[in-house]
């Protein structure tokens, strides 16, 4: 199983959908908290911390009932009947927006979740408890598209390079899946995205 922060991109959403062999078996989350504004203010900012709830709604991942807080139910209920063998978070940062991990934590501690792989870009409680960590970018070190509330497509460009031999996240979830055997043969970021185009088409 996958358990997957909001603020993953199209292109790593696409590819952990096929990772994973469909979308049920992935669990989408976010942070949920209020917004400081100004006083005054007549725009309310929604309490949703995820800049891609709807682009994984357009993939066919399962967010909730669209009242802005992810449901974590089913994903929670497979690891208390220990049904959950293996894992894998992926958490792109910023830090805390992957929303509730206390009780993965509490699971993994009790032996609930057999192997835990950690894909992110900071060191965190969960990566302290990961079998395995993957080293991923931070969202200013790729380049990578999202889908608004609105549901327009939103492009973001890599404003720095990722520290020593890192790499674009699509890049570790393709070499994953090429370790697993599935027929990844993707070298660049548009090659996803043409296949995540025709994917939604």
């Amino acid at each position: 199983r996958f358990f997957v922060s909001a603020h993953a991109s199209l292109e790593e959403l696409f590819a952990i959908g096929t990772i994973a062999s469909g979308p049920d078996r992935v669990t989408i989350n976010w942070r949920v908290r209020e917004k400081p504004q100004p006083p005054n203010t007549k725009f309310k900012i929604p309490p949703v911390d995820a800049p891609n709830v709807r682009g994984a709604r357009d993939l066919g991942f399962n967010v909730g009932s669209g009242n802005g807080v992810p449901d974590v139910s089913a994903l929670r209920a497979a690891v208390d009947r220990d049904d959950v063998k293996v894992l894998y978070v992926f958490d792109p940062g910023p830090d805390g927006t992957l929303g509730d991990i206390d009780w993965i934590l509490a699971a993994r501690k009790h032996g609930k979740i057999g192997v835990l792989i950690v894909q992110g870009a900071l060191h965190t409680p969960l990566t302290e408890a990961a079998d395995i960590v993957l080293p991923g970018a931070a969202w200013v070190e790729k380049d990578a598209i999202y889908t608004n509330d609105q549901g327009l497509v939103q492009g973001a460009s890599k404003a720095i390079n990722a520290p020593g031999e890192s790499v674009e996240d699509w890049q570790v979830l393709t070499s994953v899946a090429a370790a697993l055997g599935l027929p990844y043969t993707y070298t660049t970021s548009q090659q996803v995205r043409v296949d995540l185009a025709s994917h939604l088409s």
